[in-house]
Formats: C-alpha cells, sequence, structure tokens
C-alpha cells in the first residue's frame, strides 16, 4: 500500500538529501500485507550521521480479527548518490531496496523501489 505525503506547508523540501532528513522522528505507521494482514505500530528514525538513520518499527500484527502478535523490524536508511538505500540491520550488510526519490510536478515527492520477496511483490 503506497500512502502519499504532501510537502509540508511549513517547509518545503527542494532536495533528495532535504526529504531524507525530514524522516528523522517518530511516525505512526500502518501497513497491508497481502490481503489479510494488518500492521499497526510506530516507526522511528534515529539520526546517526548526516546520512544515516536506524530505523525501529513496533506494533501490532494482526489476522482478520482472529490472532493479534507484536512485531517489529529494524534497518538502516542511508542517504547515497541522491538515492536511499536502506540495508537489514545485520552482519554481513545486505541491501534490502534502494529508493529513488523523484519529485512531481505537484510539489509532492515520491519513492519508487521494488522487493521481490515470494509470494509478496
Amino acid at each position: 500500500m503506497m500512502n502519499f505525503v504532501p510537502a509540508s506547508d511549513r517547509v518545503e523540501l527542494r532536495s533528495a538529501k532535504e526529504v531524507f532528513s525530514a524522516l528523522a522522528g517518530t511516525w505512526d505507521l500502518s501497513r497491508t500485507i497481502g490481503e489479510e494482514w494488518r500492521f499497526r505500530g510506530t516507526a522511528v528514525f534515529f539520526p546517526q550521521s548526516e546520512n544515516e538513520l536506524r530505523y525501529e518499527e513496533n506494533g501490532i500484527l494482526s489476522l482478520g480479527g482472529q490472532a493479534e502478535f507484536t512485531a517489529s523490524r529494524r534497518y538502516v536508511y542511508r542517504y547515497e548518490a541522491d538515492r536511499v538505500v536502506i540495508y537489514f540491520d545485520e552482519r554481513p550488510i545486505r541491501v534490502f531496496q534502494v529508493l529513488d526519490l523523484m519529485r512531481e510536478p505537484d510539489g509532492n515527492w515520491r519513492a519508487q523501489a521494488e522487493h521481490l520477496c515470494p509470494p509478496d511483490h
């Protein structure tokens, strides 16, 4: 599921680097996985350096109202060459996906990536 986030009325994000930096902080998170699974929780981006954010999400994963589980995951986000490279938080380091940030004519930013993990896409 993709949610578009408009540029703030208070601060215009003019570059991919500014978009990356604006991620720092705590966000509400809602995700649909397949057709039946739902995740609700929070995502926190912790600044580690000018070009690195540690990402942690925690929440509840539910299956159509039948079962609920606590769930979490962690990644490392790095700003590299005008794009965001997301790594699994593990050793050896491994790329999860690469986000190419693009500014739409209406001023909104969009990121596109693909990660194949059968049966999900």
